[in-house]
């Protein structure tokens, strides 16, 4: 066979191997994709083997203590919500006794404005006059203009006017 000959089925052959290699790179990805299924297989059930056995202890304290933390919030987070329960239940005892503070306060206001009502009302006019004798029953206002010259003729005769 001659160089040329060579050349010619060099390519064809790199061709047919680089499908094989493609091939071969697939399954390596399988396999490796397989190894490493398998190899975190076999890393977890030394994992739990050491746990069951060497390291049982130490495991049982570290789960212990993440259980302490997670409640100790839980604890936090309950005394809390008690806290302002409390405050509410205040707010609301606070509110009750405001209202009933208001009540007797109105109540008392109208006992009193009603008693100073009576009072006033037993109460002696001033004078001993009652309401309508102390009012004057004559109103200049209300005269005529010939009761107002009347008036004034009477009083240029020297005639004294009681208004």
């Amino acid at each position: 066979m001659t160089d040329y000959e060579n050349r010619e089925a060099t390519p064809a052959t790199e061709a047919d191997m680089g499908e094989e290699l493609g091939a071969t790179q697939d399954a390596c990805a399988e396999e490796s994709e397989c190894e490493e299924i398998l190899a975190q297989e076999s890393d977890r059930e030394e994992y739990e083997r050491l746990i069951k056995e060497r390291f049982r202890e130490h495991y049982a304290r570290d789960t212990q203590r993440l259980i302490n933390r997670r409640f100790k919030k839980y604890k936090a987070l309950e005394e809390k919500v008690k806290a302002l329960e409390e405050e509410v239940s205040r707010h609301a005892d606070v509110e009750t006794l405001l209202k009933e503070e208001r009540e007797r306060a109105v109540r008392e206001t109208e006992e009193r404005m009603s008693r100073e009502f009576r009072a006033m009302r037993m109460r002696a006019q001033e004078n001993a006059l009652s309401p309508h004798t102390s009012r004057s029953p004559f109103d200049v206002a209300r005269l005529t203009k010939s009761e107002r010259a009347l008036l004034a003729t009477r009083a240029q005769k020297g005639e004294k006017i009681h208004l």
